[in-house]
Formats: C-alpha cells, sequence, structure tokens
C-alpha cells in the first residue's frame, strides 16, 4: 500500500522499519522482498482481472485511449481500455506500435471478449479507423463535448 502511495522500494522498507521500532513489531521488509511483494501483487491482480472478464460479463461501450511513456530510455506506446460507464479499467497493455493494425488487433480481443458494441474515441487517426471498424455501421457520430458528458459513442 505505501509502493502505491508513492514510495520508493527504499523508502517503504524504512517506513516499515520506523514502525517496527514504534510499535515492537516485526514489520522489516527489505527492498527486494518489498520489489517481489509489488511484482506479485501485479500479476495476481492481472490473474483476477482476467477471472472477472471471462465471467461473461457484458460490457456495451468501453472507451481506449493511447499514451507514450519513457522507460530506461525507450519510448513505449501504453494503450489503456475502460469500461466507459462505469469508468473500470478494462486493460492496460504495453503495444508495439501505434498502427491502426496493432490497435485493431487489440481491441478486437477486448471487444469481443466484453461484448462491446460501442468504441468511445477521441479524434485519434488510427483510433477512428479502429472504431469505424469494430463499431460497424453503429458508429454513433456526436460532439466530442456530448461524448465527455454523457459517455456514449464516437467521437468525429
Amino acid at each position: 500500500m505505501l509502493y502505491v502511495l508513492g514510495l520508493s522500494y527504499g523508502a517503504v522498507s524504512d517506513v516499515l522499519d520506523a514502525l517496527q521500532t514504534l510499535l515492537d513489531k516485526a514489520l522489516f521488509l527489505s527492498k527486494t522482498t518489498v520489489y517481489r511483494n509489488v511484482q506479485a501483487s501485479v500479476q495476481e491482480t492481472r490473474r483476477l482481472r482476467r477471472a472477472w472478464l471471462q465471467q461473461g460479463r457484458r460490457i456495451r461501450f468501453i472507451g481506449a485511449d493511447l499514451t507514450r511513456v519513457q522507460c530506461q530510455g525507450e519510448s513505449l506506446v501504453i494503450g489503456v481500455v475502460v469500461d466507459d460507464l462505469e469508468g473500470i479499467e478494462l486493460s492496460v497493455d504495453v503495444l508495439d506500435d501505434e498502427t491502426a493494425e496493432t490497435q485493431l488487433a487489440w481491441l478486437r480481443q477486448i471487444a469481443e471478449q466484453v461484448g462491446t458494441e460501442v468504441l468511445v474515441t477521441d479524434d485519434a487517426d488510427a483510433l477512428k479507423i479502429v472504431a469505424d471498424e469494430l463499431n460497424g455501421r453503429s458508429r454513433i457520430p456526436i460532439s466530442p463535448q456530448f461524448v465527455r458528458n454523457q459517455r456514449i459513442g464516437h467521437c468525429t
């Protein structure tokens, strides 16, 4: 929990060491143990999310967007998919590139898994192509303001 709040592995270890002294209870974890616990939590979270999605839950409207992050000097493309009505994160994935083909393969899998009817996107060209492909003829051309406020449809 301390790591999720923004503390480094070392800082988490230091806080637990200080609490150990104050509470006179064994709380110390090394930086390596904190790291391993965080990684195990991430893997368990992914497993639980996959199981939850495979229960057949139907999500009619999903929202998708991409961002870039720098990681060890390398620029990575990160794709995020959410249940656009509930605001629940469905997927955060590292993509090979930003092409429409890559995005279509990535989003088609998620859309089919949850029974999506409409993909909500911004005005990025590749995402418009993907939305048209996934939404077929049911694409809803409405204003970006309406999509932000009502969260239904595809921006044009």
